[in-house]
């Protein structure tokens, strides 16, 4: 996990004044000037997402976004009312987040940690973001055979059996995904 954070944590260095600087911080992507193809899978991605969100979530009700990287997601949903935390591993990506919601005067709260060691979590939560780079996969999956986790008004839509680091908190540390998950 060491070697996956370093890797945004450089990614997140070099990108940095790009995505802080980008008119639409949720679609940017490497090709966001030139609008290639990265930026146009993003872009569909994000609008994909954004119809589940839609359709499963509730602004009234706080969202947790686990993995929020550098807040493609968290942007969108603060964007349409919604009050959240992400967390994330890498501590570049959170202070780019927070960067990005004080540029644009969103309130969120950030946090550094994985949901694996359990450190710095917020308590429970009843709509759950985890999405991954992958997501589009999730999103077909999702949609055709109901793979997410629901209880009560809990709705975490995940890769969560194709997403290796997921799948391990899972299995090492069901407990504290009940209590995020309030079950």
């Amino acid at each position: 996990m060491l070697g996956q954070v370093n890797y945004y944590n450089d990614f997140g260095e070099i990108y940095k004044q790009s995505i802080l600087s980008c008119p639409e911080p949720e679609l940017w992507t490497t090709d966001y000037d030139t609008k290639g193809r990265v930026f146009r899978e993003m872009r569909e991605r994000v609008e994909q997402q954004q119809k589940l969100i839609s359709a499963y979530f509730t602004p009234i009700i706080p969202v947790l976004d686990i993995g929020c990287g550098f807040g493609r997601q968290s942007i969108s949903l603060a964007k349409n009312g919604y009050t959240l935390t992400g967390t994330d591993t890498s501590d570049v990506f959170i202070d780019i987040v927070k960067e990005l919601f004080l540029k644009h005067g969103f309130e969120g709260r950030f946090i550094c940690t994985d949901i694996i060691n359990g450190k710095n979590l917020p308590g429970q939560q009843k709509q759950i973001l985890f999405w991954t780079y992958s997501c589009k996969s999730s999103i077909q999956a999702y949609e055709s055979n109901g793979s997410c986790n629901c209880s009560s008004n809990t709705l975490l839509l995940s890769l969560i059996f194709d997403h290796a680091p997921f799948r391990k908190a899972l299995l090492t540390a069901p407990n504290v995904l009940s209590q995020l998950l309030c079950l």
